[in-house]
């Protein structure tokens, strides 16, 4: 069993000393699109990590170093070498991995369903299984997206339930959302800083010590698990209200003829103007459903944001929007949308 001095207090020397010596165990809960380059990276620092996946598919894969996201800069190489040299091993049993790990960090879905809720059934079941495996001095880690509380409100009240034990006291818990751009993950990981919020200083600072010690990366410590995630939606949104703004700039500015990236660029000179530019929408796995987790928070304290809601309306219509300005352009040459070929210069939603 992993006792509580053998993981805290941790400082980013003796966390460096310890990946070095390879006393650093890692589960990794869910190897999608975060969890198998978080998983990667930590095996490149020394940790010995396990991947965990309902998916046998993903398991096997992984067992073979194959990588399954091309579009992932350098990841298939780094999962060549640290597979090959056992670092990181793959497996469907999350008991297992759990209970041998001293960090258990959760990656799995929050996907927003079709009444534009969160659902939060795999965090649920993954904290329940977490749970009933978790050995006293471990600490847990979420990297999962949720909304602001529900480290507090959902997840620590079922690995309590199932272990026993006292978050704060017999294990940790801490939230480390995620901050990277999908095609561009493992220069994100180490070169954008994190957020870390724990449910008490011991814990944050162990988390931190082993963020810095792997990714090489400043961390910034926050006031508890809540705020981290606040962090997370306050910057994804920001961007998304901006966009809102910019496409409704160019929805009035349409109608009086004016150029909207010759009125943004030319307020960009100014000190204090962001700029942020109009378009079909705002696509991603994060944008556009990361208003919702705020939006379902705010529902439940009464103070609806109303901003957010709307922003998210307005970059949710533009993509009709584009289909009427094609629609008007073929129109214009006598031609219908029926039975017209249309090419779609840039597919993807960042470039």
């Amino acid at each position: 069993m992993t006792s509580e001095l053998e993981t805290l207090p941790l400082t980013r020397e003796r966390a460096e000393a310890m990946l070095k010596e390879g006393r650093v165990k890692v589960a990794v809960i869910g190897l999608g699109r975060i969890g198998l380059p978080t998983a990667a990276v930590f095996a490149r620092a020394g940790a010995a990590v396990t991947g965990v996946d309902i998916n046998p598919q993903v398991v096997e894969t992984l067992q073979e170093g194959s990588c399954r996201f091309a579009d992932e800069p350098g990841l298939q190489e780094l999962l060549s070498d640290v597979v090959k040299r056992r670092k990181l091993v793959a497996t469907l049993d999350l008991g297992i991995a759990v209970s041998s790990s001293q960090f258990i960090i959760i990656c799995v879905p929050t996907p927003v369903d079709q009444t534009k809720t969160p659902d939060y059934s795999a965090v649920k079941k993954t904290s329940h299984a977490v749970g009933a495996a978790l050995r006293e001095g471990s600490i847990v880690i979420i990297e999962s997206t949720v909304g602001p509380g529900t480290v507090e409100s959902l997840i620590r009240p079922i690995l309590e339930e199932e272990s026993g034990l006292t978050a704060g006291r017999d294990f940790g818990l801490a939230s480390c959302p995620e901050r990277s751009d999908p095609g561009n993950i493992l220069e994100n990981l180490k070169s954008v800083p994190r957020v870390i919020g724990a449910i008490n200083g011991q814990c944050g600072e162990a988390v931190a010590a082993l963020y810095e010690a792997v990714l090489g990366v400043s961390v910034i410590g926050v006031k508890d698990p809540k705020t981290a995630n606040a962090v997370k939606l306050t910057e994804n949104l920001f961007r998304d209200v901006n966009v809102a703004l910019a496409n409704e700039f160019a929805l009035l500015f349409e109608k009086l003829g004016i150029d909207t990236y010759e009125v943004i660029n030319a307020c960009g000179t100014k000190y204090n103007f962001v700029p942020h530019y109009p378009g079909a929408g705002v696509g991603g796995p994060c944008l556009p459903s990361n208003s919702y987790y705020l939006i379902a928070e705010g529902l439940k304290t009464g103070n609806i944001p109303y901003l957010i809601r709307l922003a998210r309306e307005i970059n949710d219509r533009m993509p009709d929007h584009v289909v009427e300005l094609v629609s008007e352009a073929l129109n214009e040459v006598g031609k219908t949308v029926k039975g017209a070929r249309i090419a779609v210069l840039g597919v993807t939603y960042m470039r």
